[in-house]
């Protein structure tokens, strides 16, 4: 039997187009879900809402 990840990814709408975009490992926001960080324990969770309301506050996306 495989075993499956659990966590959570942060996910946004980008502004110009709506689409669906992802939080990486690099910091940046991408539309492909496979290189999305997964925050598996609540600090890190923690770490990528504040960043997803960083980059809010920065216009880059909106929603989380």
């Amino acid at each position: 039997m495989s075993s499956v990840e659990k966590g959570q990814v942060m996910t946004a709408n980008r502004l110009r187009d709506g689409e669906v975009v992802f939080l990486t490992r690099a910091g940046v926001w991408n539309e492909r879900i496979d290189e999305a960080v997964l925050a598996l324990e609540p600090q890190a969770t923690a770490a990528l809402e504040q960043r997803a309301a960083e980059d809010v506050k920065a216009t880059l996306g909106t929603g989380t």
